[in-house]
């Protein structure tokens, strides 16, 4: 294939810290399986591919790079089968460093564990032993300090355990903790938050660093609101204007220069307490246009909003109060410090007990090995020196997805120490999408920055950072691009995103959809893609026959046709209305005589548009997939959602979870009443009743116990009997039978496993229950074992929002829709695209807690008022809450 001048040039250029800012769709993986294949079999001295490190984002992403390479290798081997150096590479290629970071982090620790002291036996633990050895840990530690009795430890439990146990508190601590391991140094950046409520004066709080965020915040605000007042001004000069609300403008010039002097937050709050606002003149102009009125009238209540938001958010207390709620959390926020800290070592230590590490262990331990403080700064130790003779080059895909431990690590293994920079860096931060996995999109622009474009470098220029932009789009149509491009250079600016969204970072199309309308007859030509909708959805939309809920139709057909309820009494909650305008939208499409044609651009010919062709794209499955596949599924077009959740509410998994904690506990009132209703058992819910009015003042178990001995209805007696029976078996199974083994025994004597693959939606129910048995075999393979640690595992799953998602049983080749998140279609392409749920307004659900983070400014604590029962957010949140909303 052709490459372009500035893909060429990404091939080509060496020896230097090369930074590829590369848009969507621009052949960035070609790209970069071009420049490896280039350098290990090209030049004079070609290198050996095992002189490499490629750091890919995912596992999948290493195996798809490894498996491109190869492919390039075989190709030219095709062409040179006597090419002893390019055989060489097919042998290595399996051992090349070709991995994730945390695999490499891995063979770094394997490699030199004797310098940090790890036993060379170490495991890497299960998910499940790590969140049940946490749940221990901070149990054992916050059992210590009430032990202690602190008084200060008490006044933070009744500040933030708001209910009758100490999972609010809990939470808080393991809050803390997994964000400061996103530093490279988590004691130190621990230490580093802990002295910024170490306040005293007003002064102090003006050089702490949160303050000068806040004062270049409001300054920045400031201008803006000054450029909206100039313009008003403007408009108001032009022939056409309204002069006569030029005072109150430059009443409000004169407000803004005022507000504008301040330095000090002192300043700032007795400025911003006084602001009054002059009227516009009511007096009736000649000639005004009614436009430009309007306009001017937008501009300064624009103007008189920013001012009023301002105050609000961060002058709505006289400065001195602020300072008292920063004094007044300083002891609560020491203790959550302490105790994070004590949580982080003894943590530590367990793990050291039972010879495991975790993912936070695998990069912080690296760093550890290749990392070192000399005079006050961290410099590469002996064996990161050692590494970076081993490799040539280090080539980072994704890079604005790294955070800064990553970023120390690789470049502690860099030859920048040495002068000669070899890291190639590679990604877009129009894509970053993990700020919420605690990525620094910040660190690829400050790169963007300050490296050199290679397109403003003279011939010769030998500087060493350098950057290229690769602009082109090869992926999607012109209009696609336009009006993604129309979007964005409107709403993304420095201030909001980290960059502006310029010419340089606008989609330029690449042309590769240039011949598809060389396609014959009007009428043809009238099938293929030119726009892009937008499908509004209106509460009048009504539904037409067979449009109504699955639910509804089941009601239908068990009532008959002469109860069929009138589709216009139907009510549509709007999710279920958007996915019914989608599906038919999808059915217009799909019309195998009228609907869409699409161009298959590796045969140059046209095809008409099918199921497998469309993707539904949501922001959140919570809530949305299901009914978006439902509502498809009823309209007669096939579905699936790759949700990621929602595993532990299916019906089959809530019923084999219920067995299972009755056999550890029977007297658990609703798992037992859920396993009696469901098929194992077969109970009706009147017969339900009927067992619990029997004996309404003991538990359900006993009920159950006395009803099969004692009880009136014969047929109940012997269903439960048989359950009985049937449970005393399982639970004497329990000593000696792995937790695997006795699932399948439990399905194999009730028959569940049978029934469940005969339901609708059968071929997943059964892969979710084998889901459920191979989960069991990981987490006994942990030190954790037995039925109690297993449920409590899963109960801690539940706590903490984890889950395995549905197993998946549908594949690309099906010809169906797919439905999935922004976050799993990224780096994917498909030829036709909904993007559903945009009405829905941005979840600000984390800057609403009690507690908030920021990786440079900190913590920021609400003042909780414990005798009042009042709180307020301290001044130190409000500015942590703008800065992560900017963000």
């Amino acid at each position: 294939m052709g490459w372009t001048e500035a893909q060429q040039k990404v091939i080509d250029t060496r020896k230097k810290n090369l930074l590829v800012s590369a848009a969507a769709g621009s052949g960035k993986t070609a790209v970069l399986v071009e420049r490896i294949i280039s350098m290990i079999s090209e030049g004079e001295n070609p290198i050996d591919i095992d002189h490499l490190l490629v750091v890919t984002f995912t596992n999948a992403a290493a195996a798809e790079m490894r498996g491109r390479i190869g492919k390039a290798i075989d190709a030219k081997l095709q062409k040179e089968p006597d090419n002893a150096h390019l055989q060489k590479q097919v042998s290595l290629l399996q051992s090349a460093q070709i991995t994730t970071i945390h695999s490499f982090c891995l063979n770094v620790i394997r490699n030199y564990f004797h310098r940090i002291d790890l036993d060379p036996a170490f495991k890497i633990a299960e998910e499940s032993e790590i969140t049940l050895m946490k749940s221990d840990v901070i149990a054992d530690v916050l059992e210590r300090w009430y032990e202690e009795g602190r008084e200060d430890f008490h006044q933070f439990i009744e500040s933030y355990s708001y209910s009758k146990s100490d999972a609010p508190v809990e939470d808080l601590i393991l809050q803390l903790y997994s964000f400061s391991m996103s530093a490279p140094w988590p004691e130190k950046w621990m230490e580093e938050k802990e002295k910024e409520f170490a306040i005293e004066s007003l002064e102090d709080m003006n050089r702490s660093t949160w303050m000068q965020e806040l004062l270049h915040y409001v300054k920045t605000v400031l201008g803006d609101l000054m450029q909206k007042n100039a313009k008003a001004i403007e408009l108001c000069n032009l022939s056409d204007g309204p002069e006569a609300y030029l005072p109150a403008l430059l009443s409000d010039r004169a407000l803004l220069t005022e507000l504008s002097m301040a330095d000090t937050y002192e300043a700032y709050a007795g400025r911003f307490g006084g602001i009054t606002h002059a009227r516009l003149s009511g007096k009736k102009q000649e000639g005004v246009s009614p436009q430009l009125k309007d306009q001017v009238k937008a501009l300064r209540d624009e103007v008189k909003k920013g001012l009023k938001d301002l105050t609000a958010q961060f002058f709505f207390q006289a400065p001195e109060e602020m300072l008292q709620d920063m004094q007044a959390v300083r002891s609560v926020m020491r203790v959550l410090f302490e105790l994070t800290t004590d949580f982080r070592k003894e943590f530590a230590a367990k793990k050291e007990e039972k010879n495991l590490i975790d993912f936070n262990d695998l990069e912080h331990f690296a760093l550890k090995i290749l990392v070192e403080e000399k005079e006050g700064e961290m410099v590469p130790t002996e064996a990161a020196c050692e590494i970076s003779e081993q490799f040539e080059e280090i080539l980072i895909d994704e890079y604005q997805d790294s955070n800064l431990v990553q970023e120390t690590i690789l470049q502690s293994i860099s030859r920048e120490r040495i002068g000669c920079p070899n890291r190639f860096m590679v990604g877009d931060v129009k894509q970053s999408i993990y700020k919420f996995r605690l990525a620094m999109p910040e660190l690829f622009m400050e790169k963007y920055k300050s490296y050199a474009a290679l397109d403003t470098l003279e011939n010769g220029d030998t500087n060493l950072y350098q950057r290229i932009d690769l602009d082109r789009n090869f992926r999607s149509r012109k209009v696609v691009l336009d009006y993604v491009n129309g979007i964005f250079c409107q709403i993304m600016q420095e201030s909001v995103g980290g960059i502006v969204y310029d010419r340089a970072a606008s989609l330029a199309y690449g042309g590769l959809y240039e011949n598809e309308d060389m396609i014959e007859g009007l009428e043809m030509k009238e099938r293929l893609a030119n726009d892009v909708e937008l499908l509004l959805v209106t509460e009048e939309e009504e539904p037409s026959e067979g449009e109504m809920p699955a639910e509804k139709r089941t009601e239908d057909a068990e009532a008959g046709e002469q109860d069929r309820e009138d589709p216009e009494d139907i009510v549509y909650t709007k999710k279920e209305m958007e996915a019914r305008v989608i599906a038919k939208r999808i059915r217009e499409l799909t019309d195998p005589d009228t609907g869409l044609l699409l161009y298959d651009t590796k045969n140059q010919t046209h095809r008409p548009a099918e199921y497998r062709d469309i993707v539904i794209l949501l922001r959140s499955m919570t809530g949305w997939s299901e009914v978006f596949v439902n509502t498809l599924m009823q309209e007669g077009i096939p579905a699936y959602a790759d949700t990621g959740t929602g595993y532990f509410q299916t019906l089959e998994i809530t019923t084999i979870l219920n067995v299972l904690r009755i056999i550890d506990n029977p007297r658990q009132d609703i798992p037992l009443a859920g396993v009696l209703y469901s098929p194992i058992v077969g109970l009706t819910s009147t017969q339900l009743a009927l067992i619990r009015a029997a004996d309404q003042n003991n538990s359900m178990y006993t009920a159950v116990c006395s009803y099969s001995r004692e009880g009136g209805d014969e047929e109940i007696r012997l269903r439960l009997e048989r359950f009985l029976d049937q449970l005393e078996d399982y639970r004497a199974m329990v000593a000696y039978t792995p937790i695997h083994e006795l699932l399948q025994e439990i399905l194999e004597q009730t028959g569940y496993y049978y029934y469940v693959m005969a339901m609708p939606g059968g071929e997943r129910r059964k892969a979710n229950i084998d889901m459920l048995i191979s989960q069991a075999v990981r987490f006994e393979k942990g030190s954790y074992s037995g039925l109690f640690h297993f449920i409590r595992y899963i109960e801690k799953l539940h706590k903490y929002e984890v889950d395995f998602g549905e197993a998946a049983t549908s594949g690309e080749q099906d010809n169906t829709v797919r439905i999935m998140s922004i976050h799993k279609s990224k780096g994917l392409e498909f030829p036709i695209v909904f993007v559903g749920g945009m009405s829905k307004q941005f979840n600000t659900q984390d800057i609403r807690s009690n507690i908030i983070l920021h990786s440079e400014l900190g913590v920021g604590p609400e003042y909780i008022d414990s005798e009042r029962r009042t709180k307020v957010p301290t001044l130190l949140k409000k500015v942590i809450q703008k800065k992560v909303q900017v963000e």
